[in-house]
């Protein structure tokens, strides 16, 4: 049976139940998916549920793509296992060899459950000298082949438990400096450096049978020199992942609403651009127009498009769910770093203060787990020790307040993305001057260790889920008779810069 014009569209869809909206949405255009974002999961039973009542209603499979990357990126508050994030598991596996593929198959096995069939994931993105605003500890680390390694054990094991995996972003967005989301980003790599760095990782994903690479939103001048066009509208990106790496899979792309992309055109005229450059799946996540569906041209890259749809609506054999808890905190344990520690500082002294987020304000940002609860609950039991918490956005005047009081004891700085809050940067580095015994645990953006002076201690819990607290709490005050074991070489930029590792 021929397929409609708008097949090749993955779609945003409102509600946490069947929408009438999103129902003439599906059957007016034809379309092969649905993006799930956090407006649409409650629970694992309601997404079973929206799944199954979505295809009897319309009489159909469809695909079903979610972004499960752990850590930072994470749509279920319950349910599903909150693990601890990419950048933690790049430094578990160091420990912990397995542990890429066992996160891997549990992830599958939960996403699979729940009718998920396509997971938007692995990140496949290099950390690079500087943080990328669009990475940081999405990245599983500096180094090519380590990402390659521990991206492709992910990829083997999440299709093996009967999902769809995605490399993402091809042709690579660590070196980026802005964020696709807001505007268009711009890398000036030659295509000697990216064969070395960037594009290891896809090349060895192509080899391990990813099913499915996701395009950048990102300016590539060594493939299209002249006017900057996204890597979304490129023939010659798309041609080099073809003829280069020789995949035959489904090519995605990023969301068409994103702001590299909306700044300069319709969603409508992005899709049949992004089209024409020979991408097979179209990702829109809001206000999809069928205007598109109009001016396809049925020719041989369509056919092709539709082709590698069809072998991915065939589905791949389901795995029994897992349970991931253990699994979890195991890996967040096993990439918990002390970067240094020159005043001896840890562990850390009965009489020490924590000063840690609220992530009050911020959850309109990030989706946190219900097991969570409050960070600062959190980390007061885990301690034993006073645990201030403070606004991710301190009032001016709270490090003139704290710093009498914390001067004589050890206090120990939760910071969270610090480079991106000002205040919060102001208390630090407040604090760190006032108070000589310091020690500094970056949560959401390790390059905040840089602006540590040498003398305070840091400790890389590499995300900021319950499962990174708790590891970088066992690693400030390890238990009876525990050693050290958490001492040992970062993989992440800041650290090598600034120890030498």
């Amino acid at each position: 049976m021929s397929k409609p014009p708008g097949f090749v569209f993955m779609l945003g869809i409102e509600g946490t139940g069947v929408d009438p909206a999103g129902l003439e949405l599906l059957r007016q255009t034809g379309a092969c998916g649905v993006l799930l974002l956090s407006r649409n999961i409650q629970t694992p039973e309601q997404v079973r549920a929206l799944i199954d009542g979505y295809e009897r209603a319309l009489d159909r499979r469809l695909l079903w793509a979610m972004d499960h990357e752990g850590g930072w990126v994470t749509r279920f508050a319950q349910g599903l296992t909150p693990f601890p994030g990419n950048m933690a598991l790049g430094h578990a596996v160091g420990r912990w060899p397995q542990a890429a593929t066992v996160q891997g198959r549990i992830m599958g096995s939960q996403l699979r459950a729940c009718g998920v069939n396509v997971n938007l994931a692995p990140v496949l993105d290099i950390a690079g000298p500087d943080p990328s605003p669009a990475v940081t500890i999405r990245s599983l680390g500096n180094s090519p082949n380590a990402v390659a390694e521990a991206g492709t054990a992910l990829i083997r094991a999440l299709q093996d438990a009967g999902v769809h995996a995605t490399a993402k972003h091809y042709p690579g967005v660590g070196a980026a400096r802005h964020d696709p989301h807001e505007t268009l980003p711009v890398v000036e790599s030659s295509l000697d450096d990216l064969r070395h760095r960037e594009l290891v990782p896809f090349a060895e994903a192509v080899k391990a049978g990813v099913d499915l690479v996701m395009s950048s939103h990102v300016h590539y001048p060594v493939f299209d020199p002249g006017t900057p066009i996204p890597a979304t509208f490129s023939p010659r990106v798309v041609s080099f992942l073809r003829q280069e790496f020789r995949f035959d899979g489904a090519l995605i792309t990023d969301d068409l609403c994103m702001g590299a992309i909306t700044e300069r055109s319709t969603a409508a005229e992005a899709a049949l651009r992004a089209a024409q450059a020979g991408h097979d799946i179209l990702l829109v996540s809001r206000g999809a127009e069928a205007t598109f569906a109009k001016q396809w041209n049925r020719d041989s890259t369509w056919e092709r498009a539709v082709a590698r749809i069809e072998k991915l609506l065939e589905e791949r054999p389901a795995a029994a769910r897992e349970d991931g808890d253990e699994a979890a905190l195991r890996i967040a344990r096993a990439a918990v770093r002390i970067e240094r520690d020159p005043m001896g500082n840890l562990p850390l002294r009965k009489d020490a203060v924590i000063v840690m987020p609220s992530y009050e304000t911020l959850t309109g940002q990030y989706v946190f787990e219900k097991e969570l609860g409050r960070p600062a609950d959190l980390v007061r039991r885990l301690a034993g020790v006073e645990v201030l918490e403070v606004p991710v956005e301190p009032p001016q005047d709270m490090a003139y307040e704290l710093a009498p009081q914390l001067i004589e004891r050890t206090v120990a700085f939760f910071a969270f993305d610090v480079m991106r809050y000002e205040r919060q940067r102001d208390l630090l580095l407040a604090l760190q001057v006032a108070c000589p015994h310091f020690v500094v645990a970056p949560i959401r953006n390790p390059w905040d260790a840089t602006l540590c002076r040498w003398t305070t201690t840091v400790v890389h819990p590499w995300g900021f889920r319950a499962v990174n607290l708790r590891a970088a709490v066992e690693a400030m005050r390890p238990l009876s008779g525990a050693s050290a074991s958490s001492i040992g070489p970062c993989r992440c930029p800041s650290a090598s810069e600034t120890t030498g590792a």
